[in-house]
């Protein structure tokens, strides 16, 4: 039976900015080894949602309980080391190494003895995990977009949080990359840990997702297994548009039509 410590947990939140909220009522759980995918349009409050996990905004209503703690008793540090995200893109200031922006995924648990042997083994395990080893002293200025986003995959996993957020991650990568972006991501899940991806693409979800939370009109309107979004009547009313379903080893896949 899994435990309250080991779920993060939404009871009737509502989430936003400046205290209007963007969505409200939402009510769900996600548990060890969950894959899930946040699916919806633009505007629809992926985004929000994940800034609110991570504790980047507030919520304005409901409680999170956070692998057995309420999220709004958390420090930013004690949240890091709970949860990690990949965002679509980051903007660096300065030409740091792979390694160097790696290793940053150790800073919610620096001690005083910064860059310890364990933080090394850690930060060498989620480069060779990722396929950037090779590149550790390249500036993170040369790398391409593919590059650079499983260098921000490999800081995430170097971060050990149970919970890995990706923010639309996949979005401006080829379809190879997507794939094994995909793939790497899905790794995370394998030793009990949580994925929650934003994703646009509905048929790459099925790469590495089980699992659904499909949000429309402020709130989510459907929470369970990933074929069955697919297959609802839910998502075209969501997308405003008409989707045609076919399926193929054993995974439906959609594809949009017109306006519904």
């Amino acid at each position: 039976m899994v435990q309250v410590a080991d779920e993060v947990r939404v009871q009737d939140m509502a989430c936003g900015y400046h205290g209007q909220a963007v969505l409200r009522g939402l009510n769900f759980s996600l548990r060890p080894g969950d894959a899930v995918a946040l699916l919806g349009t633009n505007g629809s409050g992926k985004s929000t949602l994940l800034k609110t996990l991570s504790q980047e905004i507030a919520a304005l209503e409901g409680e999170v309980q956070l692998f057995g703690d309420p999220l709004s008793r958390l420090t930013n540090r004690e949240v890091s080391r709970r949860v990690a995200v990949v965002p679509q893109e980051e903007s660096f200031l300065f030409p740091f190494t792979v390694y160097e922006v790696v290793a940053m995924g150790r800073l919610p648990h620096a001690t005083r003895l910064m860059d310890s042997q364990n933080d090394q083994l850690v930060v060498e395990d989620a480069m060779g995990r990722t396929g950037v080893r090779e590149m550790a002293n390249r500036s993170i200025f040369t790398l391409s977009g593919g590059e650079k986003q499983r260098v921000l995959l490999a800081r995430a996993l170097a971060q050990q949080a149970r919970l890995l957020a990706l923010d639309e991650a996949t979005a401006s990568l080829d379809v190879r990359h997507q794939l094994s972006f995909a793939r790497l991501a899905r790794t995370h899940t394998d030793d009990g840990g949580i994925l929650l991806a934003a994703i646009h693409d509905l048929n790459l979800a099925g790469a590495f997702a089980s699992r659904a939370i499909l949000l429309s009109g402020g709130q989510a309107i459907f929470a369970g297994a990933l074929e069955d979004a697919l297959s609802s009547p839910l998502l075209d009313e969501a997308y405003g548009v008409r989707f045609t379903r076919t399926e193929s080893n054993g995974r439906v896949r959609v594809f949009a039509e017109e306006s519904a």
